[in-house]
């Protein structure tokens, strides 16, 4: 068993599945439980070597939406223009680049960056970036962001989008950030809220590839020990709620300077993103709107402050774990209720892998599934892990009349716009009873 670090004992286990992307077979199972340790994150009990996940990755960012990444790259402009009020960019870098879905644009923005670099360990994503890109294959950390420097400089603007979670040691990959950064620089992080995660109950959210999960606060000591300091942090919509927040070298700017920018009313604040308004939660009574529309400010104090109210409540974990067993009770009792060979899965076969291993531990029946279809090409020819399902091209789609699952809610309007004739019913539907 390729285990990173000894077991640690859990507060509460989900069950045992195997590593969500990875592909080929055999597909060893690891213990999925977590604790929460306090100072706003949480972490899996049992880590992985993360060179048997991501040295061959199977998920493409290059899925995501042109409003998605354009919004990102417009945020980090905004904020860097806010405090280098006459300096243009002109070198950038993003860690996790994946197929370049980033940096591909930059390539051919009006700027002219004339310095773009990404850090992507997975070797086979390589041949998806735009020759203008200096590409590493290697995870970043303190060592790699050292050899970066010596060879590029420092960036004005980097990128680090949904990989903070990826890392057993995340201080070791902010520090890598932070030796890539000079006084000018400004780091743009994305990482899922835990906040959301727990509020919401999604459960098919943890797995392997996510070490960590994070609070603003949270993330804010972390980055603290990396000599960072957070200048802003506002909650969006992505992967059913993220934080999306903008880090400094600590001591570069003085407060005053710090608080102009978090507290910028200008109209592109409220343009360029698509910020959420409210958590859409389960405990209703744990999120009033008061503390709900602290989440749209950028001050990372404020949400901080939300934060403390949250978790103030001792009963968050329980609560969380009885509402996973209702969801997935009822997920079993849907499928189960089915012919065999009646149901396909769509889309989003990392959170499907976590789902249908932990629903089969509570009696769900496989054999109602016939496929999976995935618009991701590496996925094609494999099974969903854990399973004997199939992963199919999404053009294969209308070959049968099947009800379809759709295992990420948040891409319902787009598969029925693309299948209008498409039987579909959102897992999330399923999941209350619906």
């Amino acid at each position: 068993m390729n285990v990173l670090r000894k077991h640690i004992d859990p507060d509460y286990i989900l069950g045992n599945i195997p590593l969500a992307n990875k592909l080929e077979k055999p597909h060893e199972r690891y213990e999925l439980g977590f604790r929460w340790l306090g100072e706003g994150n949480l972490r899996l009990t049992e880590f992985v070597d993360p060179s048997l996940m991501f040295g061959n990755y199977a998920y493409r960012s290059s899925t995501l939406s042109a409003e998605h990444v354009s919004s990102r790259m417009t945020y980090a402009r905004r904020i860097y223009d806010r405090l280098n009020r006459t300096r243009k960019p002109r070198a950038v870098c993003e860690v996790a680049c994946n197929d370049g879905y980033m940096l591909n644009r930059y390539t051919g923005n009006d700027d002219r960056f004339t310095t773009i670099v990404g850090v992507e360990p997975a070797a086979n994503l390589h041949r998806y970036i735009d020759d203008k890109v200096y590409a590493y294959a290697r995870l970043m950390n303190a060592r790699i962001g050292a050899s970066i420097w010596n060879l590029h400089g420092a960036f004005d603007i980097i990128h680090a989008h949904n990989v903070l979670a990826h890392t057993p040691n995340p201080v070791d990959l902010l520090n890598g950030i932070g030796a890539v950064m000079d006084a000018h620089s400004v780091a743009l992080i994305e990482f899922q809220y835990l906040v959301d995660l727990l509020a919401n109950t999604q459960f098919y959210h943890f797995y392997h590839e996510h070490y960590y999960y994070y609070t603003v606060a949270g993330f804010s000591n972390v980055a603290e020990k990396a000599g960072l300091e957070m200048v802003t942090a506002k909650r969006v919509e992505a992967q059913g709620g993220s934080i999306l927040c903008t880090l400094v070298r600590k001591g570069d700017w003085n407060e005053s300077a710090l608080k102009a920018v978090a507290s910028d009313k200008s109209p592109a604040a409220s343009e360029e993103l698509k910020t959420g308004q409210n958590i859409r939660s389960n405990e209703q009574d744990l999120l009033s709107p008061s503390l709900s529309a602290q989440l749209i400010q950028e001050d990372p104090h404020q949400i901080a402050h939300f934060e403390r109210n949250y978790f103030s409540r001792g009963d968050i974990f329980a609560n969380f774990m009885k509402r996973t067993e209702r969801k997935l009770k009822n997920f079993v009792m849907y499928v189960n209720a089915q012919p065999p060979g009646t149901l396909a899965g769509v889309f989003a076969s990392a959170k499907a892998t976590v789902i249908l291993n932990l629903a089969v531990e509570r009696g769900l029946e496989l054999d109602r599934f016939t496929c999976f279809y995935d618009d991701a090409e590496e996925k094609w020819g494999h099974c969903v892990p854990g399973t004997e399902i199939p992963i199919r091209p999404m053009r294969m789609i209308g070959e049968a009349d099947r009800r379809s699952i759709l295992f990420s809610p948040n891409l319902e309007a787009l598969i029925t716009q693309r299948f209008p004739d498409l039987k579909v019913i959102s897992v999330e539907n399923i999941f209350e009873g619906h």
